[in-house]
């Protein structure tokens, strides 16, 4: 493994990924966003004179993708390679486009692009939080190289964030129209292997149930962390993440949520101050599921630290990240804004931010008491880095009419 300080950094002012786009001329889209973001996209780009090609793989890429005609695949995982690296032959594909890079399909896309030498541009919910989505060259999060490989030597307030409306009323409008036409269209594709669950009654009553969690938390969960707040608690803060989280399953040691659970708390209860508390946060995405109250509460008791456990469905995670006496976290990027917010931090898997003078580097044991916040200059500058060399200003959720603005 090659050492991070003996790397030669290239200077660049702009986006790595999207510089890469702008000078394709023949750009492959694989699978975006549910919804319209790749027909923006396509638009986008045509609008700067490229090729747009697109391959589809269900019945609900197929309804997204109404600008151009597409390519469908409708073969087996295992010919799935051999497709790709055809089709980007005969394209003469200079770039390539995907969205979520743990996906199957993605994965071989991936390496077959590596082989025949062609760029592929990853993209990612945002590591910066609304109006951002992460655009990389060949991975993200865990996979991320772009810090390594480039440094910012740009204006250093370069982008700021979208501002398009109710991103999340419009994506589950349009996850909701996606599996419809996902299962609608099974037979154009039936050999088709979906990366979650794809009944559209499954998520209807997913979400129904994690709206009526949120809304039936809300008011009590805000009293909670008022009381937390104005008592002066020291706590440390974990923002909890969810079964099914590619974050989970390829960058950590973790089998399961619960498993860092239990190591946690079993830490906590031995080398936390006494009079500290642990207050934990569901993912929002998470709420769906039913949440980890009942096992963190039984964990907790086995070791005696049930009266010092908050258990928030709902909560200003800003705020509670701010007044904490540290973060820890598997992954998350709330690891981010621990960082923006001068709070220590400890990563416990595979993290962007996982570097020295950023994250605490000890044991998670030796963490409750030793942790410090990283020096302001080294977090400032990351954070700017993160930013300008990751992020592009776009709602990967918009509607179908708003263009996407990248000059």
């Amino acid at each position: 493994m090659v050492k991070r300080d003996l790397i030669s950094k290239q200077k660049v002012s702009e986006n790595p990924a999207l510089a890469v786009l702008k000078a394709s001329q023949t750009v492959l889209l694989l699978q975006g966003p549910v919804g319209p973001f790749f027909d923006r996209l396509t638009q986008w780009l045509t609008a700067k004179n490229k090729q747009v090609h697109r391959i589809v793989f269900s019945g609900g890429d197929l309804h997204d993708c109404q600008v151009i005609k597409p390519i469908k695949f409708a073969g087996l995982l295992n010919e799935w390679g051999a497709f790709f690296a055809s089709q980007c032959v005969q394209l003469k594909a200079d770039s390539v486009v995907l969205f979520g890079q743990s996906r199957a399909y993605h994965q071989q896309a991936l390496q077959v692009a590596s082989r025949l030498g062609i760029q592929v541009v990853v993209l990612e919910e945002g590591y910066f939080r609304p109006g951002f989505v992460t655009m990389e060259l060949d991975g993200v999060n865990g996979n991320s190289s772009t810090l390594d490989r480039f440094s910012w030597d740009g204006v250093p307030e370069h982008i700021t964030s979208a501002t398009d409306k109710h991103p999340f009323l419009n994506s589950t409008y349009f996850a909701a129209k996606h599996y419809a036409h996902m299962l609608l269209g099974h037979w154009q594709f039936p050999t088709y292997e979906h990366h979650r669950h794809r009944s559209p009654a499954y998520y209807f009553g997913y979400w129904m149930y994690s709206w009526f969690r949120k809304w039936s938390h809300f008011k009590l969960d805000m009293r909670k962390q008022k009381q937390l707040l104005d008592s002066k608690a020291y706590f440390y803060f974990v923002p909890l993440q969810f079964e099914g989280d590619a974050q989970l399953k390829l960058f950590s040691g973790y089998s399961s949520v619960e498993e860092f659970l239990a190591e946690l708390i079993r830490s906590f209860s031995l080398h936390a101050p006494k009079p500290a508390m642990l207050v934990f946060r569901e993912h929002p995405h998470g709420r769906g599921m039913g949440g980890y109250r009942s096992f963190i509460r039984q964990i907790a008791k086995s070791y005696g630290v049930d009266s010092r456990i908050v258990y928030l469905v709902e909560g200003d995670t800003p705020v509670l990240v701010k007044h904490s006496a540290g973060v820890i976290t598997i992954n998350s990027t709330v690891g981010v804004r621990a960082l923006k917010s001068q709070v220590p931090l400890k990563v416990m898997g595979a993290a962007i931010y996982q570097r020295p003078g950023l994250v605490f580097e000890g044991e998670l044991d030796e963490f409750w008491i030793k942790s410090i916040p990283a020096k302001t200059e080294l977090s400032e500058d990351f954070v700017l880095q993160l930013k300008n060399l990751t992020q592009v200003p776009v709602c990967g959720y918009a509607t179908r009419n708003i263009p996407i603005d990248w000059r």
